[in-house]
């Protein structure tokens, strides 16, 4: 698994933190590598979202958000020069059958539907279920044929009220099999634009993810975080589109403070 990190220019005063607290050094103190956001450099000349970027207190690991995918890369269809590396396995479930049908409940088309008719949405949630297990059943056989496999990331675009249950079990498991696990592009979005009240459900969302993250790997390998993005727009993230931070934010260091031992 690689994760690539894109290189920041060093804070303007030589300093290595610009803040007493933040995220990455909370989980650093709950025995974590890191915490890392996704990023894009177009962003980067926003003056406020590039200080808080920059603070190795909130972050100590940055990836390539939107600029590595193909329309980014390739321009123009030139051949398979550049490859784009991805989680391998996302944990939620709740977005394997997405925008279905149209508003007056007949089903949308698109290209699952236009092939396979109604037949794409049995096989969609058979292989969701099957995803975690096939892939458990990889790595073993690619570490019993000594092929170097270091991790694997979960991709977590989780919606309020959706995190999945079985993420800590899910996570455990690859653990189990000596791979560090990364939580990769975290946000919990709401489905409609949330009352003042829905705050409080993020965070615990939110506090509810990075606790199975806490819960694992006590004694073992690390357990990674990667957001995606911290601030953008639909209210996903720790921080609003004003960088004033949530009760997500709050959410996320309380949960590295309590540690499980």
């Amino acid at each position: 698994m690689l994760w690539g990190a894109l290189g920041l220019p060093a804070t303007s005063d030589g300093s290595q933190f610009n803040s007493k607290s933040g995220l990455n050094l909370a989980a650093k103190r709950a025995g974590k590598l890191y915490l890392g956001t996704a990023t894009n450099s177009d962003q980067w000349n926003d003056t406020t979202y590039f200080n808080i970027l920059k603070d190795d207190a909130e972050f100590r690991q940055v990836t390539a958000a939107n600029v590595m995918k193909w329309f980014a890369t390739e321009l123009e269809e030139a051949g398979p020069c550049v490859y784009r590396f991805a989680p391998l396995f996302q944990p939620d479930t709740w977005n394997v059958i997405n925008e279905a049908f149209n508003d007056d409940g007949t089903y949308r088309s698109d290209i699952f539907f236009d092939t396979l008719n109604t037949t794409y949405i049995p096989l969609a949630l058979y292989a969701a279920r099957a995803k975690p297990t096939a892939l458990k059943n990889l790595i073993k056989q690619l570490q019993a044929d000594g092929v170097p496999i270091d991790g694997v990331g979960l991709q977590s675009h989780f919606e309020v009220g959706g995190v999945p249950p079985t993420l800590q079990q899910t996570t455990e498991e690859f653990v189990a099999l000596e791979l560090e696990v990364a939580i990769t592009e975290l946000d919990i979005r709401f489905a409609a634009p949330p009352p003042d009240a829905a705050g409080v459900a993020q965070q615990k969302d939110y506090e509810t993810v990075i606790g199975a993250c806490n819960a694992v790997g006590l004694h073992g390998q690390a357990v990674l975080v990667d957001t995606w993005h911290f601030r953008w727009s639909g209210d996903a993230c720790p921080w609003d589109e004003n960088f004033v931070k949530k009760p997500a934010y709050t959410g996320i260091i309380e949960a590295f403070n309590t540690r499980n031992y």
